[in-house]
């Protein structure tokens, strides 16, 4: 249920829940995770999704693996909150492999038609990167600069806290970074809409040590609220953990459902 009604006290609940299963821990699966885009930026009060994907292997390659996302969020003329929530699991033979989580908060203040304020709060447990605990906490700004009636497009920058300890390593280090990205969706048709965001994390003492991440999503509306989503995303860390390779591609399909 969307607009200004109240969501169903169960509906609510049930997504409230996950996302605090979701949050007990902290991380996710890349050390970019797009937050910016998946929910309305027009329609107030509460709105949300949860989105599904499972993919299973056998034969020389065996195992299961499964990754669930839910978002939550409330608008207002001015403000605007946003939960995410997101764990994938691979398992082998009924053992668990490896796990991933994330849990992210965002906050927005309409300063104009143009501008907005930035302020957000994430945690991640990353094995696939060797990230046992990593937490960020950022602030900054972003401009709306483009609004058509098929296109929107929006700049940022943020400074970003980060405080981050590998597996296997001993206690945590203390970054700070630079944020900045880009943001391109639209509606082509009534069914289909497309999504591309870039992220640019630069190390503010040392630009050589820099993150960069691109997505780029088609959702395609099935039935109802229920909707088809398949994401291309590309990692790039120039200086990642010992062992970790710099580049990960990630295509990635399943099915959500929106209210």
């Amino acid at each position: 249920m969307r607009g200004n009604a109240r969501l169903p006290g169960m509906l609510l609940k049930l997504l409230m829940g996950l996302l605090a299963l979701l949050c007990l821990a902290a991380s996710a699966d890349a050390q970019i995770v797009n937050t910016l885009r998946g929910l309305s930026d027009t329609e107030a009060g509460w709105s949300g999704n949860i989105e599904g994907a499972v993919a299973i292997a056998d034969g020389n390659t065996n195992y299961f693996e499964y990754e669930v996302t839910g978002a939550t969020q409330h608008m207002s003329e001015k403000t605007r909150w946003r939960l995410i929530g997101r764990y994938m699991r691979r398992s082998a033979s009924d053992v668990t492999i490896a796990e991933s989580r994330l849990s992210h908060l965002r906050h927005n203040y309409q300063i104009s038609t143009l501008f907005a304020t930035v302020l957000l709060a994430q945690a991640q447990h990353d094995p696939f990167r060797r990230v046992e605990t990593r937490i960020l906490l950022g602030a900054g700004g972003r401009a709306d600069l483009l609004r058509t009636e098929n296109w929107n497009g929006a700049v940022g920058a943020t400074y970003l806290y980060e405080d981050e300890e590998l597996t296997d390593d001993q206690g945590f280090t203390t970054d700070s970074r630079l944020s900045f990205f880009l943001t391109l969706y639209s509606s082509s048709t009534e069914t289909v809409h497309l999504d591309i965001t870039s992220f640019y994390q630069p190390r503010i003492n040392d630009f050589s040590d820099a993150r960069a991440y691109t997505e780029a999503t088609a959702r395609v509306d099935i039935i109802g609220d229920l909707y088809l989503i398949v994401t291309y995303a590309l990692l790039h860390d120039s200086k990642p953990p010992s062992g970790v390779m710099r580049t990960d591609q990630t295509l990635r399909s399943g099915l959500g459902f929106s209210f």
